[in-house]
């Protein structure tokens, strides 16, 4: 006999995952898939709906007019569960292109930020001069943010800077920032109590020099970082300081292009470095640590990036059989290298593959070439044992 399709009984759990298969494999074209199972059962809404309003974008055309943001307020202010489903919220530089409209609109605004109480990551992209004007930090300080990521941004001081993060990031532990920049005249007021949240994770490309010496100085939160990553044309003079104040380190990326021989070794120990990631011209700054002895021990991955146009130059087949030469002889401070990675352009992979090999082939250790296509795309070339881990 054929029980009745309302009398069947599926677990929870199972319903749950049967959810999280179909987003898996959810495209563009297969999100009425996801639509389709919240409206059949209310058994599967609660999951759908942490699918389908997961991550708020305000750079799309629905916010492009202050009506859609009154309506979308007036959606949240009447289904309070479609707001607290949203755990990503994106920032893009839609308010900077609204005038003031007064209290009215204020009101819109304090309805619809405040009722994202589960949002941990957090991106800002483009200029913040309306999110300031708006006061839209003071809105951030109700949600339990963890991750912010900052992204071709532009603050008006360093201290509108600062402030973004004391009023409202104050539980942040992973930041990134990518191309952010301040206006002049951006003195920090040392009076002003810094954050006291600890930041565990940074990754820093192309930032002014005074971001960088914000959060040396700790005016974004106390440092204890395990994973770093930095990315600029030159070697920061605050770089040294930074790495002084964290010993820490699992995770460490350095990639400067433009690289000086005065520019020291390693300036302390770090005992507990995992991974290292390096371009292929800042070699010879590896060695001198190597030397040093200040890497080694607990080092397991080297990773390199090959984006040296010149790649084939004699100077860089130098540091290569300079590194070389140093990892041998020194090859006893580290126990636990397993693998060296490399990771270069399509372009520079037919001249750079033999020249690695030939470079590295003297290290009982794995390698892997990772190479990237014309749509930046990588993959693994033929023959390699593994995949080494890249940022």
């Amino acid at each position: 006999m054929t029980m009745p399709l309302h009398e069947i009984s599926i677990p929870q759990e199972l319903v749950d995952d049967i959810i999280d298969h179909v987003a898996r494999i959810a495209s563009p074209w297969r999100i009425p898939d996801l639509i389709a199972c919240s409206l059949s059962s209310r058994s599967l809404r609660s999951r759908t709906l942490r699918y389908l309003f997961c991550c708020l974008d305000t750079g799309t055309p629905r916010f492009q007019r202050i009506g859609q943001w009154r309506r979308f307020a007036a959606i949240v202010s009447q289904s309070p569960h479609i707001a607290t489903s949203y755990t990503s919220l994106i920032l893009r530089h839609a308010l900077d292109f609204f005038p003031h409209y007064g209290s009215g609109f204020s009101a819109t605004l304090k309805c619809i930020f405040s009722s994202l109480i589960n949002i941990t990551h957090l991106t800002v992209v483009g200029p913040t001069a309306g999110l300031m004007k708006y006061s839209i930090p003071k809105y951030l300080s109700s949600m339990p943010i963890t991750s912010v990521t900052m992204d071709r941004t532009r603050f008006d001081t360093l201290l509108n800077f600062r402030d973004f993060f004391g009023d409202g990031l104050r539980g942040v532990d992973s930041l990134t920032l990518a191309s952010v920049s301040v206006g002049p005249s951006s003195a920090v007021e040392r009076g002003s109590d810094p954050p006291s949240h600890t930041i565990r994770e940074i990754r820093l490309s192309y930032v002014d020099a005074s971001i960088l010496e914000a959060i040396v100085d700790g005016h974004l939160g106390r440092l204890d970082l395990h994973a770093l990553s930095y990315k600029g044309i030159t070697y920061p003079s605050m770089f040294p300081k930074l790495l002084f104040s964290c010993i820490s380190f699992r995770e460490l990326t350095l990639v400067v292009e433009s690289w000086s021989a005065r520019i020291p070794p390693l300036p302390c120990c770090l005992p507990h470095l995992e991974l290292l990631h390096l371009d292929i011209v800042n070699l010879e700054w590896l060695s001198s640590s190597i030397v040093a002895g200040h890497i080694g021990g607990s080092l397991q991955t080297l990773a390199l990036s090959v984006t040296d146009q010149a790649f084939r130059s004699t100077a860089i087949i130098a540091i290569l059989a300079r590194f070389n030469e140093v990892m041998i002889d020194n090859l006893g401070q580290f126990p636990r290298l397993k693998e060296v990675g490399v990771e270069c352009e399509e372009y520079y992979r037919s001249s750079s593959e033999p020249l690695i090999r030939h470079y590295l082939k003297a290290l009982p250790v794995k390698w892997t070439i990772l190479a990237r296509d014309s749509d930046s795309e990588l993959y693994v070339l033929t023959g390699c044992s593994s995949l080494s881990v890249f940022y």
